[in-house]
């Protein structure tokens, strides 16, 4: 008997246990048993929508978007920590197609019930996490408006500020090392940070860092802008990092090593002359036509100061140092609802005075930056002039105050009609601005009667002018809520025929 053995030969792979770790560039929504070790580079909390949002960056640099809500956001809000690492698994991958994304990843992670996460010092993460854009590339238009941006450069100009309102604003310039410069506009608390950083350095070089910016589209003639994110941005002033510090090295170099008389390049649309700073998405009126408007409207006209219109508060309001609020308790120490604790109120203008410019007129109020800006003084040194020569008395108008009557000036005004007010953001001195402006209202005059003139349908047809609204009555609080977006396009005139 013959027995014919036949040999196997087995070989098995070597299975490991552990999973192996994935890059973010991996990550794809084929399977929900992802591992990857992470920095957590940015970390935003809402605690009133049960919502925290995450940008995560692994070893070789790429990014992904993360998030988590309600019970899972409890969960993990104790233990996450911006700037930390991770070794994470186990999501819920999603499509990123929001409308704004803080990554340009196709896809970002849910962490769930069955997350996990290990805190562990994973030093070959990089800290330098910046991923700066140039006003250049933005306002070229070749960046993806859906994903935010960071950027940085410095605060070359202040084009608004409305520290009055119930929600802050500030529009302004700010210019990066090539020269080029950006409109950049913050609500809320980012404007309101900026606004009281400016209040106590006025005249330090100011170094800003505004991460996940949105991106604004063109709006007609006006350029791309940037703003701040409703919650995810953050707005880092003259802070003590490298980025910054480098920046100032290299802004100052810049300075010094430019040749007299150079002048930088500047990308089309990206600077603004004084009469585009006080015209900028307003509309240029008569006054004649102001006294018509039945909406809010940012509007740019030319008039003559005529006379004050006295009022109970008379022309200036005690307020808080930080904010321009009203203060709570006159003549004594008190903490605003800003937050800033004052061992006494500040002494601010707030001037009605009435405009005129031909046979039509509209009461206007002049704020403490205006009055500075056309009389030389604060209202405190103005009060305290007054009482050195003998006169306590606060609703006594002092004679400086007349050096304004007869001025010829050009106005931007916020109208809101439904509060019966009228509060100048900006004023112009200049006689170029003054007459460039009041001679391309008289050419829409013109033009609107040309048109009156050879319409067919209206020559036998009477004009009836609109009802005017100048007899506004005086309102002694401050300015209503100024934060609302300006208008960008011409107002139509409308001929009403009877």
């Amino acid at each position: 008997m013959c027995f014919l053995f036949i040999s196997f030969s087995l070989h098995f792979r070597p299975c490991s246990m552990a999973r192996k770790i994935n890059t973010i560039e991996e990550i794809n929504d084929s399977k929900e048993t992802w591992k990857i070790a992470v920095r957590v580079i940015s970390l935003c909390r809402v605690d009133s929508l049960k919502f925290m949002e995450m940008v995560l960056m692994d070893a070789k640099g790429h990014k992904i978007q993360a998030v988590a809500r309600n019970a899972e956001m409890v969960v993990w809000k104790p233990t996450l920590k911006e700037g930390e690492t991770y070794v994470m698994q186990n999501f819920c991958v999603l499509r990123n197609d929001g409308e704004y994304k803080t990554c340009d990843h196709p896809f970002k992670l849910q962490l769930t019930g069955g997350t996990t996460l290990k805190v562990q010092n994973l030093s070959d993460i990089s800290t330098d996490h910046y991923q700066f854009r140039s006003f250049g590339d933005i306002l070229s238009g070749k960046l993806d408006t859906h994903v935010l941006v960071d950027v940085i450069g410095s605060l070359h100009d202040v084009l608004n500020a409305q520290a009055n309102a119930s929600l802050k604003k500030i529009s302004f310039l700010m210019k990066d090392l090539s020269g080029d410069m950006i409109t950049c506009t913050l609500w809320g608390d980012y404007a309101t940070k900026l606004l009281n950083f400016r209040e106590n350095h006025p005249s330090e070089l100011t170094v800003i860092i505004l991460t996940h910016a949105k991106i604004k589209e063109p709006e007609g003639m006006h350029p791309i802008t940037i703003q701040n994110s409703m919650y995810s941005s953050k707005l880092l002033i003259n802070e003590d990092i490298a980025e910054i510090q480098q920046f100032k090295d290299s802004f100052k170099s810049n300075q010094v090593n430019k040749p007299q008389g150079q002048t930088q390049s500047q990308t089309s649309g990206s600077s603004f002359s004084e009469q585009e700073k006080l015209t900028y998405r307003a509309v240029l009126m008569s006054i004649d036509d102001i006294n018509c408007l039945k909406e809010e409207t940012t509007c740019v006209t030319v008039g003559t100061i005529a006379r004050f219109v006295v009022g109970k508060s008379g022309w200036s309001y005690q307020s808080c140092s930080s904010c321009t609020r009203k203060a709570k308790a006159p003549n004594g120490a008190f903490t605003c609802r800003c937050g800033k604790y004052n061992h006494e109120p500040v002494i601010r203008y707030r001037l009605e005075v009435m405009l005129y410019n031909k046979k039509d007129c509209v009461k206007i109020v002049l704020w403490d930056q205006e009055c500075i800006q056309l009389l030389g003084k604060t209202a405190n040194e103005l009060r305290n002039q007054m009482i050195e020569e003998g006169e306590d008395d606060p609703l006594s108008y002092p004679e400086t105050l007349d050096d304004l009557l007869g001025r010829t000036l050009a106005f931007r005004i916020k109208m809101q009609p439904a509060y019966s007010a009228a509060s100048v953001q900006k004023v112009s001195e200049d006689e170029a601005v003054v007459q460039s402006i009041l001679g391309k209202i008289d050419m829409d005059e013109q033009s609107l009667s040309a048109t009156a003139d050879h319409d067919p349908e209206s020559s036998s047809a009477s004009v009836t002018p609109c009802k005017r609204s100048s007899h506004m009555q005086s309102d002694d609080s401050q300015s209503p809520d100024e934060a609302t977006q300006l208008s960008a396009t011409k107002i139509q005139k409308r001929i009403k025929k009877e």
